[in-house]
């Protein structure tokens, strides 16, 4: 578990700064609703130039952060959340003569409309900081054979049966991240495995047909310290922001997989599969923010305006009904071990998923 940890450590400050920092003041066309500073005593200080100042001051803020339509955020943190447990409490391609345990990961994505070209910065680097949203998981889950199934309506050999559950909490300084999964999935192996080239030089996987009901939870707590300066340009006006940002998105969605999948085996020791999925989805993604501790101090040398800010984040979203979507994956196979690694893309949407993980098979 403390390896996983680590692992992620890069992936949470992903979301701590591209994220979490962004979705504090989101749009500046939509400033005005959820950014806004009140001058509580604005001194001898000049009107116009009070505004100025003012203004200045907002737009530092806004652009420090992303410019991510509210709606649209909230919408890819669900679609997001929904692909990043994809197949980690669940079985595609290998297949199950008792039991088996799977630990893995997942992450996603949703660029929306973009294309990862739109990431990148002057300097040619991404910038994954203007993506819409994005989502974690982590998975531990338990496959069995099918042979306890009632023979009367099942034929036990062609089944499996798997369930999944993994909470987890990362609570480091100023962030706090809670992880929940959980689901359950069923699984028929529609074809036989064949041998094309003996001595397992070349293997035929079978083909697996799988449903099932996931479901994946992402909660993310952050506070953020501002402080903001600005002069306005040719008069001795200079203004100061200072605030606590505080946000809190949780992201719950339902999902109905389905999947077809099948693959090669190469020598025994690789295996590359791929394969199909439709999913029903549902859930939402909401987020409330708020300011603490804020100042504003406008000067003109002489004389000082005070006030104060605030923020009023409280949004929305949900995931698309219906995603399609194909797969591909590597597999290593270590006699009952098998490490994994998957990348997942939606049809008509740049959504994608990576999963990756470690089964043992008894």
């Amino acid at each position: 578990m403390r390896s996983i940890k680590h692992s992620f450590i890069l992936l949470f400050s992903y979301i701590k700064m591209a994220i979490i920092i962004g979705m504090l003041f989101l749009n500046p066309a939509n400033a005005g609703k959820i950014f806004d500073i009140t001058i509580t005593d604005p001194g001898t200080l000049n009107t116009t130039l009070l505004e100025e100042a003012i203004v200045l001051v907002e737009n530092e803020v806004l652009n420090k952060i992303p410019n991510t339509d509210r709606t649209t955020f909230f919408n890819s943190m669900a679609n997001a959340n929904a692909m990043a447990g994809k197949d980690l409490g669940t079985d595609p391609i290998n297949k199950i003569d008792y039991a088996m345990v799977v630990l893995g990961a997942g992450a996603a994505i949703d660029l929306d409309d973009k294309n990862f070209k739109d990431l990148k910065d002057s300097t040619g680097d991404y910038d994954y900081s203007s993506a819409p949203g994005a989502g974690i998981q982590l998975g531990l889950g338990l496959g069995t054979n099918g042979k306890y199934l009632p023979k009367k309506y099942f034929k036990g050999e062609k089944w499996s049966t798997f369930v999944n559950f993994m909470p987890y909490k990362y609570d480091k300084d100023d962030l706090l991240i809670k992880i929940m999964s959980a689901g359950a999935h069923m699984r028929y192996q529609i074809s036989k495995e064949r041998e094309v080239i003996g001595w397992s030089m070349l293997t035929l996987e079978p083909v697996f047909l799988s449903f099932g009901l996931e479901f994946s939870r992402l909660q993310i707590k952050y506070a953020k310290d501002f402080n903001i300066s600005q002069s306005v340009s040719g008069t001795s006006y200079s203004a100061s922001f200072n605030a606590t940002g505080n946000l809190d998105v949780t992201t719950s969605t339902y999902s109905i997989p389905f999947e077809i999948s099948s693959g090669i085996r190469l020598l025994y020791l690789v295996t590359l599969y791929g394969g199909l999925g439709v999913d029903i989805n549902t859930g939402n993604s909401k987020g409330t923010g708020s300011l603490t501790n804020s100042a504003v101090s406008i000067t003109d040398g002489s004389s000082t305006a005070t006030g104060t800010a605030s923020l009023n984040l409280g949004e929305d979203g949900e995931p698309k009904v219906l995603f399609s979507r194909g797969f591909l994956g590597l597999q290593f196979n270590l006699w009952n071990f098998k490490i994994f690694a998957q990348g997942q893309k939606t049809f008509g949407r740049n959504l994608y998923g990576v999963q990756t993980g470690l089964k043992y098979f008894f």
